[in-house]
C-alpha cells in the first residue's frame, strides 16, 4: 500500500491522526492553524474530553490533542508503573515526530501535571503553560486516596463490571475521594446526566481498560509545591471550587511572580476554558510553529498500522506479506478490531480493517451498504489498494456485495457471512426486535440490558426468540473480555438500531449479475446456515 492521504480527517475540524514514537503510535487530535498549543488530558480519559478546548483555540493557533499513553488510541509505555521521567520523555519525543520544537501547553488533571513537569524540565520547549486542575497531594492522602485509585478492571460472565464501573464514576460526581461517602466528602456540584459518565467516563474505561495503574502513582507521588516553584515560564494554574483538586491551589502558597493562581466559582467551566486562551495568547510568540502533520506510515509495537483513510478508521496488519490484500468488513454495530479477529487466523497475506462508517472511530453516519461502498471505494483509492478480496459479515457482507457492483474497484472475490433472505413477516420481526435504541439511564442498567442482547447473540438465532428452535447448533463465545469488546463496539456505533436496519433491509436481489466469485460460509448446525442455498442461487442466476 502506499501511503496517500491515509491521514485524512474523519471529522470536519477535527482531525484525528497516528504519529509513531519510540516504536509505538500516539494519536492525537489537531485543527486550527498558526502557532502549536499542545493539550494534555485527566485520567482516565482521551483526547477527545479536550474538543471543546481545541474549538476554542482553533482560529488562532493548531490545537493538537494527545491521547496519552494507553489511553485513548495511544499505545501504552512498557512496564507496570510509569514514571515522570518516561512521560516527559514520551512527551519530548512525540513533540520531536511531530516536528514541533517549541509549544504552549493546557492540560487537565494528570495533563497538568505532565505539562508543568515537562515546563520545569525543558523552559526552552515551552512558551507558556495554562493547566485546568493541579495537584499537590500531601502524604496522608497518597496513602489514603491512592489504592482506592487502583481498582481492577475484570470483565465477568455475568456483566456485573459494568455496573460496578458505572456506580464507581457515579459516586465520583458526588463524593471526594468517590470511596469515602459521607457527608464530610460530598461534592458540592450538580450530577451529569446518564449520558455525559457513559460517554466521558465509562467509553473511557473501556477505552484504557487498567492503564491507570501504571500512570496514577507518579501522579500521586508528584511534588507540585516544589514544581510550581521552580517554574521560570509563564502559568497559569486555574480551578473552579467544585473541583476536587480546588482545595490544592492554596497549598502552594506564595509562587513566583512568573506564576498565576485563578481561583473561580462552582460551574464556571466557560470561564475558566476563557481564561487559559487568554493566557496562551498572550504568550505564544513567533519562535511556536507547526509545520504539517506526519502520517504514520509504520506500525505500531502490537505490529498493526492504524491510521485514517476517508475519514475512516483502519487498521492494516501483515502490511509486507505476500498475496492478495484482504479488506474485512465487520457486521452492524460491531468495529474492524473485530473483523480482523474474525479473518487473521484464515488469512495469511495482508489484512487491512474498516470501522464502517459511524460505527467504531471512524466519522459520519450510517449509512445504507451502497452509500457505504462509495465511501470505503474512496477509501481503497487513498490507501493505494489495486486489487483486493472482501470479506463481509451481516453488514459488511451487504457492503461488500455493493462494492463489487463498482466497477472501477478491482474485487478478485467476496466473502460472506450472516446474510438473511427474511420473508415480508419475519423481516418485520426483526426489525422490530433485533436492536432497540441504547439509552443510558441514570443507574446505568442500559448496559446490563445490552450485555444480555449481545450475550444471548452467541446462543440464540434471532437472539429474541429464546426457543428450541432457535438454539445455535454451535460454541458459544461468551468469553466476558470478548463479550465486554462487543458492547464496546456496540456503545461506539452513532446508530445500533439504524446499523441493523441497513442490514436486514438490503435486498438479497443485490447479489445477482456480480462480476466476481462469490463465497458463503455458515457453520453447520448454526442458524445463520438457514438461507445460504437460497441466497446462491440468487447470486448464480
Amino acid at each position: 500500500m502506499s501511503s496517500g492521504s491515509m491521514n485524512g480527517a474523519p471529522r470536519a475540524d477535527i482531525g484525528c491522526h497516528y504519529v509513531r514514537v519510540q516504536e509505538r503510535l500516539v494519536h492525537y487530535r489537531r485543527a486550527g492553524r498558526g502557532p502549536a498549543v499542545i493539550l494534555l488530558h485527566q485520567t482516565p480519559q482521551s483526547s477527545k474530553t479536550m474538543e471543546p478546548l481545541m474549538r476554542r483555540l482553533a482560529p488562532d493557533c493548531t490545537a493538537i490533542a494527545l491521547d496519552s499513553p494507553g489511553f485513548g488510541l495511544s499505545e501504552r509505555l512498557t512496564g507496570e508503573v510509569w514514571t515522570i521521567d518516561q512521560l516527559c520523555d514520551w512527551l519530548a519525543a512525540t513533540l520531536d515526530a511531530l516536528g514541533i520544537q517549541r509549544a504552549a501547553f493546557c492540560g487537565q488533571h494528570t495533563g497538568a501535571t505532565i505539562a508543568t513537569e515537562f515546563a520545569r524540565r525543558h523552559p526552552d520547549r515551552t512558551a507558556c503553560i495554562a493547566v485546568d486542575g493541579y495537584t499537590v497531594f500531601t502524604r496522608q492522602e497518597c496513602d489514603s486516596i491512592l489504592p482506592h485509585q487502583l481498582y481492577r478492571f475484570t470483565p465477568a460472565w455475568d456483566g456485573s463490571h459494568l455496573v460496578w464501573a458505572w456506580s464507581r464514576f457515579r459516586d465520583g460526581w458526588m463524593f471526594f475521594p468517590w470511596s469515602n461517602r459521607s457527608r464530610a466528602t460530598r461534592r458540592d456540584m450538580d450530577m451529569p446526566d446518564a449520558g455525559h459518565i457513559q460517554s466521558w467516563q465509562i467509553m473511557e474505561l473501556l477505552r484504557s481498560r487498567e492503564n491507570h495503574l501504571a500512570i496514577y502513582p507518579p501522579v500521586f507521588g508528584w511534588d507540585g509545591h516544589e514544581a510550581a516553584h521552580a517554574l521560570r515560564i509563564p502559568a497559569l494554574l486555574a480551578g473552579t471550587r467544585d473541583d476536587q483538586l480546588f482545595p490544592h491551589l492554596d497549598r502552594l502558597g506564595d509562587v513566583p511572580p512568573n506564576v498565576t493562581l485563578l481561583r473561580l466559582p462552582i460551574g464556571a467551566r466557560d470561564e475558566l476554558e476563557m481564561a487559559q486562551i487568554r493566557f496562551v495568547r498572550d504568550h505564544l510568540d513567533a519562535t511556536v510553529t507547526t509545520p504539517p502533520a506526519p502520517p504514520a506510515t509504520a506500525p505500531g509495537a502490537d505490529g498493526t498500522l492504524r491510521t485514517y483513510a476517508a475519514g475512516l478508521a483502519v487498521q492494516t496488519i501483515h502490511c509486507g506479506a505476500a498475496g492478495d490484500t484482504l479488506l474485512a468488513l465487520h457486521g452492524a454495530g460491531e468495529c474492524g478490531a473485530q473483523a480482523l479477529h474474525r479473518v487473521q487466523k484464515r488469512h495469511a497475506g495482508p489484512i487491512v480493517a474498516i470501522d464502517l462508517p459511524g460505527h467504531g472511530e471512524s466519522a459520519g453516519d450510517v449509512t445504507a451498504p451502497a452509500d457505504s461502498a462509495r465511501l470505503i471505494a474512496t477509501a481503497i483509492h487513498e490507501l493505494g489498494l489495486r486489487r483486493c478480496r472482501v470479506w463481509g459479515r451481516g453488514l459488511g457482507a451487504a457492503i461488500a456485495v455493493e462494492l463489487a457492483h463498482l466497477r472501477h474497484v478491482a474485487i478478485a472475490g467476496i466473502g460472506i457471512e450472516e446474510l438473511r433472505h427474511l420473508g415480508t413477516v419475519e423481516k418485520s420481526n426483526w426489525l422490530d426486535r433485533y436492536a432497540a435504541p441504547i439509552v443510558p439511564v441514570w443507574d446505568g442498567t442500559h448496559l446490563i440490558t445490552l450485555w444480555n442482547e449481545i450475550r444471548d447473540r452467541e446462543f440464540f438465532v434471532p437472539w429474541f426468540q429464546r426457543t428450541r428452535d432457535a438454539i445455535r447448533q454451535v460454541e458459544p463465545d461468551v468469553d466476558a473480555e470478548r463479550l465486554t469488546q462487543k458492547l464496546f463496539a456496540a456503545l461506539l456505533c452513532k446508530d445500533w438500531p439504524g446499523a441493523h436496519r441497513a442490514w436486514l433491509e438490503w435486498p438479497a436481489e443485490r447479489l445477482a449479475g456480480l462480476p466476481c466469485a462469490v463465497d458463503f460460509s455458515a457453520v453447520p448446525g448454526d442458524g445463520w446456515v438457514r438461507d445460504v442455498e437460497a441466497l446462491k442461487k440468487i447470486a448464480a442466476s
